[in-house]
């Protein structure tokens, strides 16, 4: 009698169910444009239309997609693979230190070597980790990783202002919110309408975020408090640990810099420096003299690091590269020479385990 009054019981909640969940279907319907036009936007910027709620980052990190097809697509057994993480010092527009550096290890190890350049312009110690979580099961057999000036703009705040996830910068606020809930997300229009509300208040000047490229003038003025060390060391451990756990050996490197004691900005707008090309003005971080106690804050926090990690490689970029025109455009992006030189520092510490793994 009681298992009878249980099956009853249980088929009256079901009857009870059905109209509810009839109605939560009903009301979602007219959603189902909306969701299917969020994922569209979305696939307009190179994210899968079926998988974008969880595959976002991809909009954000389109390199991630050619990484993934080098590894999927290019069927190179033996191949000594090396992910490269920095920013725009790194990147092919802005030096040759990713085509260096593989005509060097080729030649003295006369092996297949592929190296997969994730560096990009502005990008921080912060994306970086992002970019190597979201690379979980690719076989790397190093990786190389070059920061230090990016995040020095972060430090162009208050103290009040300054959030340790870098969420007070305009790019980090969105990118944050979307990592913190990837793993869980199956619907992509709640956060299309954050994304697209959040860069219409940019446009307008409602946002309370600053801008994540070139500091305001009223902001500068704050950027001598170097803010960012804690953050910049964490994100190098979060990077360490990654690696470690996947096995794969990391190269840290000290970040190079060269500002002339004759620097001013109308002398750099002049070409009067001893810089080649003059690319870039250092004011695009912030004032000279705070630009350079960040990287000074920023190499000790490397050095810091890869005292800590069994696993970690150091190379002393700052220290060995020399600070004079010759290897440098601007404050950070390297000559030919400079990108010469850089390769020449990395091979030592490079070619031992090119060589072992083959």
């Amino acid at each position: 009698m009681a298992t009878s009054e249980g099956e009853s019981g249980e088929a009256d909640r079901k009857r009870r169910l059905k109209p509810i969940l009839f109605r939560i279907v009903l009301g979602l319907l007219p959603l189902l444009p909306l969701e299917c036009g969020a994922r569209l936007v979305w696939s307009a910027r190179g994210v899968p239309f079926l998988s974008a709620p969880r595959r976002i980052y991809r909009s954000f990190y389109p390199g991630l997609a050619v990484v993934e097809r080098q590894f999927h697509e290019d069927d190179s057994e033996g191949c000594f693979d090396i992910l490269l993480l920095g920013g725009s010092a790194l990147h092919e527009d802005y030096g040759d230190i990713e085509h260096v550096l593989r005509e060097r290890l080729i030649r003295a190890t006369r092996r297949c070597v592929r190296i997969h350049n994730l560096a990009a312009p502005a990008h921080t110690t912060l994306d970086s980790l992002y970019k190597y979580k979201h690379l979980d099961g690719y076989d790397f057999d190093l990786v190389l990783v070059y920061h230090g000036i990016n995040e020095i703009r972060a430090n162009n705040c208050t103290a009040d202002q300054y959030r340790d996830d870098y969420s007070h910068l305009s790019w980090y606020r969105l990118i944050n919110d979307f990592e913190r809930h990837a793993d869980s997300r199956w619907f992509a229009l709640p956060y299309t309408i954050k994304f697209i509300s959040s860069k219409a208040a940019d446009r307008l000047g409602w946002s309370d975020t600053l801008p994540t490229h070139r500091p305001t003038p009223e902001s500068v003025a704050y950027g001598c408090e170097v803010k960012t060390a804690d953050s910049f060391r964490g994100n190098l451990d979060s990077i360490l640990q990654l690696a470690g756990e996947r096995r794969q050996p990391v190269v840290l490197m000290t970040f190079a810099y060269h500002l002339p004691d004759d620097y001013t900005e109308a002398r750099f707008d002049d070409r009067a420096l001893d810089y080649s090309t003059h690319r870039l003005s250092t004011e695009l971080w912030g004032k000279p003299e705070c630009v350079v106690a960040g990287l000074r804050a920023h190499n000790d926090a490397v050095r810091s690091v890869a005292s800590r990690y069994e696993g970690a490689r150091l190379v002393d970029q700052e220290a060995l590269i020399g600070k004079k025109g010759l290897h440098f455009n601007d404050i950070c992006h390297l000559t030919h020479e400079g990108c010469e030189r850089f390769a020449e520092n990395v091979l030592p510490v490079v070619l031992p385990l090119a060589k072992r793994l083959r």
